[in-house]
């Protein structure tokens, strides 16, 4: 791990993992083994690869955590609209009230607008 870096509660850091500094990863995110993190990982997100991509939410970690399926298929959702293309950051303006609402949505909203060291880490797949 290099210097400054910030774990939040919760977070599974699997085994042979590089760190790059001032990188953060949010409450209950995931990180595979393996894992060079040159980026920012967003609470519950699942990070995986060589220099890490964002691969979707932890839902394994999220079930474990007592999150209800209710809360879980709201995140989904909103992760579908933040990362739909590579303007996320706008893409978190247009979430409409419901997604926004959700506890668990506003602290990945939260963590994608404070601050801004590294970049975060997106999906491969982004248009």
């Amino acid at each position: 791990m290099g210097g400054h870096v910030t774990i939040e509660n919760n977070a599974i850091v699997g085994g042979s993992c590089a760190i790059h500094q001032f990188s953060r990863i949010g409450e209950n995110a995931m990180i595979g083994g393996m894992t060079g993190v040159l980026s920012d990982v967003i609470p519950y997100g699942l990070s995986l690869g060589n220099r890490n991509n964002l691969s979707g939410l932890n839902l394994i970690g999220l079930r474990r955590a007592g999150v209800s399926n209710n809360d879980i298929k709201i995140m989904q959702k909103a992760y579908e609209t933040i990362f739909e293309n590579s303007e996320f950051r706008k893409n978190v303006d247009n979430l409409n009230f419901e997604l926004k609402e959700n506890i668990y949505v506003q602290k990945i909203i939260n963590f994608i607008n404070a601050d801004k060291k590294r970049p975060i880490s997106i999906p491969t797949n982004i248009k």
